[in-house]
């Protein structure tokens, strides 16, 4: 009997080990793929504008990730370029898809 349980535990931590180690190379692999799109799309220059100080208008804009494709809705006119997820990912400005420093 307790050797039935020790091998149902043994299964269960491999079950664990191994979708953990599943989704790191998932994440790791959609990761490199934004990072390589970002360079594509957008190059290798750096941003230099502080694009807080941008005004909007009053209208809900929809718009489209540049590298994901992910649409959302912006409460004013001056919507972003890619997504906050793509942003921090592929460490680019969200406004114009440029390189952060």
């Amino acid at each position: 009997m307790k050797k039935k349980i020790w091998i149902i535990i043994v299964i269960a931590v491999a079950i664990v080990f191994l979708v953990g180690g599943l989704t790191t190379l998932l994440y790791a692999s959609n990761g490199r793929k934004i990072r390589q799109r970002g360079s594509t799309t957008f190059g290798t220059t750096y941003c230099h504008e502080n694009h807080h100080t941008r005004g909007g208008g009053d209208a809900f804009t929809n718009w489209t990730c540049a590298l994901c494709g992910r649409e959302g809705t912006c409460p004013g006119t001056d919507v972003p370029t890619i997504c906050d997820n793509c942003a921090r990912t592929a460490r680019r400005c969200r406004h114009c898809g440029r390189l952060e420093r």
